[in-house]
């Protein structure tokens, strides 16, 4: 990313839905953005964004790793010894379900 591009990172817990509109998208444009979505909150926050930006955005979704897979997708040799109780402990977020990052880069004209 060039010296005068702008990255926001933006995890605020449900209040994105308020902060990344089609009314403000044209402040947006020309950013690069990780917002974490919250459509355990309010079910279409994901949808309304991805609509919302979709004209001056690339976007791609990332999706999280529920907590009861966490133990095999994760390799941390800290916790290798562990049982595989001890691992879902350790590594468990306790969401309410999968969380969405969304990752935009702007579509330069």
């Amino acid at each position: 990313m060039p010296d005068n591009e702008t990255l926001l990172i933006c995890d605020c817990e449900g209040y994105e839905k308020e902060l990344f509109s089609s009314h403000t998208a044209p402040y947006f444009k020309n950013c690069h953005l990780l917002i974490e979505t919250h459509d355990c909150f309010e079910l279409g926050i994901s949808k309304q964004i991805k609509d919302a930006l979709c004209n001056s955005h690339h976007i791609q979704s990332i999706y999280s790793i529920e907590d009861s897979k966490k133990p095999e997708g994760y390799n941390f040799e800290e916790v290798d010894f562990l049982p595989m109780r001890w691992k879902e402990m350790l590594l468990a977020e306790r969401r309410i379900g999968p969380m969405e990052w969304l990752f935009l880069t702007p579509k330069l004209s």
